[in-house]
């Protein structure tokens, strides 16, 4: 890759606020180009085609929400505040991807995207999952819960926080979030009984 400069930082940040808004399919060179302010010559200078650009990009995202996860983790606060700002943390970056480029990553459209992205996905359940084991085996996680459901309730979780006729229950999303976090880790019965 080349010197990072302006130009190759406006194709980035064009091809970003393009693909989240639009999906990659619906995206072409020259309107990321048009959006950058560059050239076709310059585009190509930096990146292969559309799909490159869309791996570099989502890696850079990826690879940031790995060091800021791995940071949570690393914090000296209890555990059950270490989920709470790690699903915080998800929802509020996925908050502005829109359904198009998700379904441009799982539908296989965009081979290397789709293996860049299922490849990093994998690796980064086994870190959490293995982030969650320990928890258990320290007791901060009932023993008696699979680590496997865990993970699928908090994926189900992140659904929900685009759901919108949940989210016409509340007042503002801050409002649903907290409320989906104590049933998470305190379920329907009172505290008090």
């Amino acid at each position: 890759m080349q010197d990072v400069n302006e130009k190759y930082l406006d194709i980035v940040k064009a091809g970003k606020d393009l693909f989240w808004k639009f999906g990659l399919k619906k995206v072409s060179v020259e309107e990321i180009c048009e959006k950058a302010k560059v050239s076709r010559a310059t585009f190509y200078k930096y990146f292969k085609n559309k799909e490159k650009l869309a791996v570099y990009i989502l890696k850079s995202v990826i690879d940031d929400g790995i060091k800021d996860y791995q940071d949570i983790m690393a914090n000296e606060i209890d555990f059950e505040q270490k989920v709470e700002k790690t699903i915080l943390f998800k929802i509020d970056r996925a908050k502005d991807i829109s359904q198009v480029f998700l379904n441009d990553l799982y539908k296989g459209e965009f081979p290397e995207l789709t293996e860049y992205f299922a490849r990093v996905t994998s690796d980064n359940i086994q870190m959490i999952k293995n982030d969650y084991r320990m928890a258990q085996s320290e007791g901060y996680i009932r023993s008696d819960i699979k680590i496997d459901f865990i993970m699928y309730y908090i994926n189900k979780m992140y659904e929900m926080s685009t759901d919108e006729k949940l989210c016409s229950l509340y007042l503002n999303p801050a409002e649903m979030i907290a409320e989906m976090m104590r049933f998470f880790f305190y379920g329907i019965l009172s505290r008090d009984k």
